[in-house]
């Protein structure tokens, strides 16, 4: 049997389903499974135990680079295509791949409702599952083998990677051996962003910190002491490699809920996300810690790119000792502990 996945954004999103493929490959061996991606989260896929091949694409080619990958997905003569995305998007490359069944979450637990037309064969959350990246693919996946456990995200990197990433933390003057503390930035209007006092709170009791800056982060000064690591454009196998230094050496992540804090977890690294405007039962890594403000404001959780709060993200305004931790859904790992 050959699947195709299709699941092409967002880093975090793309990281929760991983747990599905290593557990299809597990139970059933003798199936193949390929994933359609955006070009820019294809190396975050590369090795993954389970996974055939990869389909890249290109989301910034117009409805030529539509066509073109949909003719790749047909020459690969799928069986099954999975819509764990849920909008139109991916259930168009799922519809028009082929294959002979097209599974996907039904109308109102999809991202937009109206895309369900499109798929043959719809999956009801039903109650008490929340629309996580990681319940939607275990229960489409469920379709296939009934009996499938739900799997923890994980990611797979190369020791050479590792080692690399080890020089770019001895060039700040850090052990990479021993435990460090990463901080993860955000975007100065990204309402998710952590305030400089939890920045500063969360640096406290480590011997060595970093302040993370993807290639949009910034402007925001790091705290006293802390030494700032710039990850670039496209350097996700970086980012993967970091979160495994994190783990080999009980190091630990803290940040809002972004891409990297998703990564950082499923790389097995003991990881702390601070939430506001996003809801940890809907979008928290399912083996990290979910922190939520103790008196969260009424407009919380709003899912909103930009704060419309005249005082600004209220919602983050909260300290990690101030915190409460909140719960999983039943069927998911518990967190580490912290």
């Amino acid at each position: 049997m050959r699947i195709l996945i299709c699941r092409l954004s967002a880093l975090g999103d793309i990281v929760q389903a991983t747990g599905v493929v290593r557990e299809l490959a597990e139970r059933q061996p003798d199936a193949e499974v390929h994933w359609v991606v955006q070009s820019g989260f294809r190396t975050v896929l590369d090795g993954l135990p389970g996974l055939a091949e990869i389909v890249e694409h290109d989301r910034h080619g117009g409805p030529l680079a539509f066509l073109r990958t949909i003719r790749r997905l047909r020459r690969n003569r799928y069986d099954v295509a999975m819509d764990f995305q849920g909008n139109w998007k991916s259930a168009a490359l799922a519809r028009f791949s082929g294959a002979s069944r097209v599974i996907g979450a039904s109308r109102r637990d999809r991202r937009e409702s109206e895309s369900s037309i499109l798929v043959r064969e719809t999956v009801s959350l039903g109650p008490g599952l929340p629309q996580h990246p990681a319940i939607v693919a275990w229960q489409l996946a469920k379709v296939l083998d009934p009996e499938l456990s739900f799997r923890a995200p994980s990611l797979q990197i190369d020791e050479s990677d590792r080692q690399s990433e080890e020089e770019a933390v001895r060039a700040l003057g850090l052990d990479p051996a021993k435990p460090i503390t990463v901080l993860i930035d955000a975007p100065r209007d990204d309402p998710r962003r952590l305030s400089p006092g939890a920045l500063t709170r969360a640096a406290e009791n480590s011997a060595q910190v970093i302040l993370l800056r993807g290639p949009d982060e910034g402007g925001q000064p790091a705290p006293l002491g802390v030494c700032v690591l710039e990850h670039p454009s496209g350097s996700l196998r970086r980012l993967m490699a970091l979160g495994a230094i994190l783990a080999r050496n009980d190091g630990h992540a803290v940040g809002p809920d972004k891409g990297a804090s998703h990564v950082f977890a499923a790389m097995g690294a003991r990881t702390t996300v601070f939430f506001g405007p996003t809801d940890p039962s809907r979008t928290g890594p399912p083996n990290a810690r979910a922190l939520v403000a103790p008196e969260p404001p009424e407009c919380a959780p709003c899912n909103r790119t930009t704060c419309v709060e005249p005082a600004g993200n209220l919602c983050m305004a909260f300290f990690q000792r101030e915190a409460v931790e909140r719960h999983r859904p039943e069927g998911w790992t518990d967190p580490p502990e912290c």
